[in-house]
């Protein structure tokens, strides 16, 4: 209404007291002419003056705002109490809403300028809806209105199911009627209406809860299994035109300590008439659970199935079954009416397969695929390390000091390089390994070094009789290096220096 998406023309009354209070001057916070609607006269207990205004489409109401005639400070009308009628095609009639306490008024303004939202307890599909101003005395009554909801995108008419019962084991006792409903009661079967099944709110895991309203019902709907003449609550949807469907959505209770619990099973049915149904239908089996009294949506693949009307069978695991809500996954569709067709969709019988996985066991699955894998990733990773540590003392076993021949003018330094090598801890073990493939024992390779050094000192020491030129060259720079010296192993030459 403030917004402008109602448009004028949508916009009726029973009656105007002038065109300066017709029902154009309703929108709420708008001083508009007079500053509000004004039905002509006085309204009384037994009046029925009205405004009324048609959404175009169906949409679910979820509350109701109303303000006096403000205008600028001149007026002095609001209303303390009104009443709402809906509409609705399916209905064919208007019907006056009514909360969980059975009481059809709305609490109003107390001056002209507040505005005051009421969130209905019951939220409505309507396509037309009415202000009604109420007053327990003769009063002039003006108003502006707000209307808050939301389109209804689930396409259902009308659902038919048995009518709920009452827990007398609870203090007070729990009533698990569908309060809301706005169908009419047949027998025992709630028939050609829309409640508490479809309102979009989902009941307390807890129904002992005192309702925040403070309302003597209960969010959910329930049925004993003493109270039907089968074993199975059935419930059939009406959509309003075919569609191909996805899912289903139930909300369901499983208080088990209070003998609430999941249904044992579950059986879904298709139809395009109404009155036959489909051989071929759905069976479901939820996976019970006896640890979490929480409430939870079991979900049900409908394998894209065709229909118009849908029929669910929910049969007992424990005495009562609680469900709140039932919403479905769906979009229209067009399908042939001939003879064949209808012969074949009624008779044609797939093999029946029942799925056992509900979101629970899906997610407990993924959880046990993350832990496997992390094992495995942990497995391999000690493997790795067992097998590098086994491959280090092979590497030990291969010569690692550098080549001790250098391109020095005094090339025997390098033993003493070696030397200084060899006084760290020992970690050679094994006999060194030289490049020309041929394998000597350590003590050997220290005789030959030692032998070495012997004929050095000798030949040096001849030299030094014959010649005592200090500037010539010393044998040991021209004589060719023997290639024995390259190679020399830290252990070898710990061991000589300890024998020595």
């Amino acid at each position: 209404m403030e917004n402008g998406k109602i448009l004028d023309d949508s916009l009726t009354a029973s009656s105007s007291y002038d065109q300066n209070v017709s029902p154009l001057c309703s929108r709420i916070r708008h001083e508009l002419r007079g500053g509000a609607w004004c039905p002509n006269g006085l309204i009384t207990p037994n009046s029925r003056q009205y405004l009324q205004i048609d959404l175009l489409d169906e949409y679910l109401i979820t509350a109701t705002e109303t303000q006096g005639r403000f205008a600028n400070k001149i007026g002095a009308e609001f209303v303390k109490f009104y009443m709402v009628e809906y509409w609705r095609d399916a209905l064919n009639r208007w019907v006056q809403y009514k909360d969980l306490n059975d009481s059809n008024l709305i609490p109003g303004n107390t001056d002209t300028y507040t505005a005051t939202k009421t969130v209905l307890e019951a939220p409505f599909i309507a396509s037309k809806v009415r202000f009604v101003p109420y007053t327990d005395h003769p009063r002039t009554a003006c108003m502006r209105v707000e209307l808050y909801g939301c389109r209804w995108k689930q396409a259902i008419v009308a659902y038919a199911a048995p009518k709920g019962g009452q827990m007398r084991s609870m203090t007070g006792g729990a009533r698990f009627e569908d309060l809301s409903y706005d169908g009419v009661l047949r027998g025992t079967d709630l028939v050609d209406g829309l409640g508490q099944i479809t309102d979009s709110f989902t009941g307390p895991s807890d129904f002992e809860l005192l309702d925040e309203s403070d309302t003597q019902g209960s969010r959910w709907v329930g049925w004993n299994k003493t109270m039907l003449a089968g074993s199975s609550v059935n419930i059939t949807f009406n959509f309003t035109d075919t569609r191909l469907f996805y899912d289903i959505g139930i909300h369901t209770n499983n208080m088990f300590t209070k003998d609430v619990q999941l249904f044992k099973e579950a059986e879904v049915y298709f139809s395009l008439e109404g009155e036959r149904w489909q051989k071929d239908y759905i069976s479901y089996e939820p996976k019970q659970d006896k640890v979490s009294e929480r409430a939870r949506t079991i979900y049900i693949d409908l394998e894209n199935r065709t229909a118009k009307y849908i029929k669910i069978k929910l049969y007992f695991h424990h005495k009562w079954i609680l469900i709140s809500e039932v919403t479905f996954k769906s979009v229209s569709t067009v399908v042939n009416q001939s003879t064949e067709f209808l012969d074949e969709y009624y008779n044609t019988i797939r093999p029946k397969k029942k799925s056992h996985f509900s979101i629970e066991v899906i997610i407990g699955l993924a959880c046990g695929a993350v832990v496997v894998g992390g094992a495995v990733i942990a497995a391999t990773a000690i493997l790795a390390t067992k097998r590098a540590r086994r491959r280090i003392p092979q590497l030990l076993e291969k010569p690692f000091f550098p080549s001790l021949r250098s391109n020095s003018r005094n090339n025997r330094r390098a033993p003493r390089l070696a030397l200084s090598l060899g006084n760290g801890p020992p970690m050679i073990r094994s006999p060194a390994v030289v490049d020309d493939g041929s394998h000597r024992e350590p003590y050997n390779i220290w005789r030959e070094t030692l032998n070495r050094q012997k004929r050095e000192n000798i030949e040096q020491n001849e030299y030094n009789e014959i010649c005592e030129d200090p500037t010539f060259p010393r044998p040991y720079m021209m004589k060719r290096p023997d290639p024995h010296e390259s190679f020399y192993a830290a252990t070898d030459i710990t061991q000589h220096v300890m024998n020595q």
